[in-house]
């Protein structure tokens, strides 16, 4: 009897064992992915924080726990709420979601298609991944806190029941991030540093703001003007997107023939002049990168007929590299405007 007990205590200690060294031990080696399911999700153990890859849960309301086995929640995983794929399905309809205050950041895909989304509130979220509230169609209240530092690319493109965001603190936006929105209300973006390409395009704030050019903190967004002859202001420190034409549904930007880009500009973002036809492009060589997507055969896409440039120049190493057909000189006189 004796030696049975000491086997069983044996049996419990090594299972003990085992399950700690799981929990707190192996994480600080390698990342643990929990093989069952916990409080409704499918986790995986960093060394002192949790990932929620996946909700398997049935709340219409959402409210995510703090902790799993001690350790805080500070990244939802890609796709883990994704309504409709990575084997989510679609009946689940959920329609707010409380992230707790350990979470920083928001994966890819997260929140992506969730059509019955209305809310989505936390508190001291950094990150918020690509595509990561993509078309959430009833989505109308995002409160995210104070920290947002990082909004990547189309991460609440096409909601168009979202009219109204805040900025504070944000200091990087990614490609598209608000496209096709309904924002009507944009509110303290002076902190932003860096923005990518028609961040607002396709909004009603886009088309509402005032004067030919929309500039955010250096960033040529659209051109709204009714000149084919375009000069750029100096204020301008970069291209991203301001030319880039849609559907005809959209009045700007219209066709242009001529573009005079200011010494002032550095870089030129994709789709900057997609859709243009046979445009000349006056390029100085304070630009150093061009991030034009031309096209797989030759110069396609790039809405560009002729680049004007200096020698020696970025400009005039990209047309080469992109069949684009350009003209060296050594200045050019920039039209009044």
């Amino acid at each position: 009897m004796k030696k049975i007990v000491i086997l069983i205590t044996i049996f419990c200690i090594t299972i003990i064992t085992i399950i700690l060294f799981t929990v707190f031990g192996l994480p600080y080696i390698k990342p643990v992915k929990i093989p069952f399911a916990l409080k409704g999700y499918e986790i995986t153990l960093e060394d002192d924080y949790v990932i929620l890859n996946k909700y398997v849960g049935n709340d219409k309301n959402v409210v995510i726990p703090e902790r799993f086995l001690t350790k805080p929640v500070k990244v939802l995983g890609d796709y883990c709420f994704d309504d409709g794929l990575n084997g989510t399905p679609l009946e689940k309809k959920i329609e707010s979601v409380e992230i707790p205050d350990s979470v920083e950041i928001i994966g890819d895909h997260c929140f992506e298609f969730m059509s019955s989304l209305k809310s989505v509130t936390a508190t001291n979220v950094i990150s918020v991944g690509e595509y990561a509230f993509y078309e959430d169609d009833g989505l109308e209240n995002v409160s995210l806190g104070s920290d947002l530092t990082i909004i990547k690319t189309k991460a609440f493109s096409v909601n168009l029941h979202l009219v109204s965001f805040d900025f504070t603190n944000v200091k990087e936006i990614g490609d598209e991030a608000f496209a096709k929105s309904g924002l009507t209300n944009v509110t303290n973006m002076q902190s932003i540093e860096k923005i990518g390409a028609c961040v607002f395009a396709k909004t009603p704030w886009l088309y509402a703001q005032e004067g030919d050019f929309v500039i955010i903190n250096g960033s040529l967004q659209l051109y709204k003007g009714e000149q084919q002859i375009v000069v750029i202001p100096d204020e301008v420190k970069s291209i991203d997107g301001a030319f880039c034409k849609y559907k005809r549904e959209y009045k700007y930007p219209i066709d242009v023939k001529e573009v005079y880009i200011p010494n002032t500009v550095t870089s030129i973002s994709d789709d900057s002049f997609y859709c243009q036809h046979n445009l000349t492009v006056y390029i100085p060589d304070s630009v150093t990168s061009i991030d034009i997507f031309c096209g797989l055969n030759g110069n396609e896409y790039s809405g560009i007929g002729k680049i004007v440039t200096t020698a020696d120049s970025y400009a005039e190493q990209f047309a080469k590299e992109n069949g684009i057909p350009y003209e060296i000189v050594d200045s050019w006189e920039v039209p009044e405007t």
